[in-house]
């Protein structure tokens, strides 16, 4: 009743030995590699379908504030009735898109709930504050009047109006960071 002497058996046989052990390492050396390199594809599809599409909504509702914004302010040239009424449905459509848009967002990254809230709240005020002056504009066909119109636009609506765009361009630079 012996021993286990590796030195008793041919040279072969330890050969193989040694490979069939090199092949159980290489195999769980597989499989960890596998699980983790799952985990990572996991993050990078949440990063895919949630964050990036988040990050170009957040983009073109900054673009629609903005057409927003440019609207508005080409209400104060504008001398048609027409033209008015045309520019007033410009601006409520897309004053309206981004806070619906803003609002998926904020369903689809529940993480910025928080910086969301006060992006929603800041162009809640904004359009509150423009929201008069532009009506008036809408209303308006004379160059005095629309003189009158663009002394309130500056006085009521500009500085809160370009805080919650500039706003909302940080936070796209931010969320665009997070991805």
């Amino acid at each position: 009743v012996g021993m286990f002497k590796l030195s008793d058996y041919r040279m072969v046989f330890k050969v193989g030995l040694i490979a069939i052990l090199m092949g159980i390492v290489l195999i769980g050396i597989i499989g960890y590699m596998a699980t983790r390199m799952s985990a990572i594809d996991e993050a990078y599809l949440d990063t895919i379908q949630r964050v990036d599409a988040s990050t170009t909504s957040i983009a073109q509702a900054t673009r629609r504030a903005e057409t927003y914004r440019a609207a508005a302010y080409a209400l104060l040239t504008e001398t048609t009735d027409a033209g008015n009424a045309r520019l007033l449905k410009v601006t409520q459509d897309n004053s309206a898109q981004v806070l619906e848009t803003l609002g998926k967002v904020k369903a689809d990254l529940p993480e910025k709930t928080g910086e969301l809230n006060g992006q929603i709240e800041g162009f809640k005020k904004a359009i509150a504050a423009c929201t008069p002056t532009i009506e008036y504009a809408s209303t308006v066909t004379t160059a005095e009047e629309n003189a009158k119109a663009a002394e309130r636009m500056r006085a009521e609506c500009e500085l809160i109006l370009q805080a919650s765009v500039a706003s909302q361009l940080k936070f796209a630079e931010d969320l665009n960071a997070f991805a």
